[in-house]
C-alpha cells in the first residue's frame, strides 16, 4: 500500500506467502511485542511459525524508513517491532534450527541497555 507519504512492501518471508496472505500482512495493525513483553524480565514464549519483515517509508515520523519484523505464531496470534536487536536474534535463530528436527520455541524478553540508562531492548534465545 502506497501514498505520497507513507509505503510498506514486503522485504524477507520465511515461508512463502500467497497473494492474499501478502495482502493482508501489509494491511493488517498487529499487537506490538514491545507491549506484550513484561519490563520485569519475564519472558514471552512464542511458538512461531513464520516471521516476516516489512520495509516502510513514513514522511510523518522521525526516521523515514525503518523495518518491521512481524512474527507469527503457530496459534494463530502476531506480534510486530521494530526493535533491530529482536530482529538480529530472530534471524540468527531461525537460521540456526531451520535444518533441525527438534521441537522448539522462542522465549522473547526485555533487556536493560549497558549502554543507556533506565532504557530496555527486546531480545529472545531458542529454548
Amino acid at each position: 500500500m502506497a501514498n505520497a507519504n507513507y509505503s510498506a512492501n514486503i522485504k524477507y518471508t520465511s515461508k512463502e506467502l500467497t497473494k492474499k496472505q501478502q495482502a493482508q500482512l501489509l494491511q493488517a495493525d498487529f499487537p506490538t511485542l514491545d507491549k506484550a513483553v513484561m519490563s520485569d524480565g519475564t519472558e514471552l514464549v512464542i511458538d512461531i511459525d513464520f516471521y516476516a519483515i516489512i520495509q516502510v517509508h513514513n514522511e510523518k515520523t522521525e526516521n523515514k524508513d525503518y523495518e518491521v519484523c512481524v512474527v507469527f505464531c503457530k496459534d494463530g496470534s502476531a506480534y510486530g517491532t521494530g526493535s533491530s536487536s529482536f530482529i538480529q536474534r530472530l534471524e540468527e535463530a531461525m537460521e540456526y534450527m531451520a535444518d533441525s528436527d527438534e521441537e522448539w520455541n522462542l522465549a522473547v524478553s526485555k533487556k536493560n541497555s549497558k549502554t543507556r540508562t533506565g532504557a530496555q531492548f527486546l531480545t529472545c534465545r531458542v529454548i
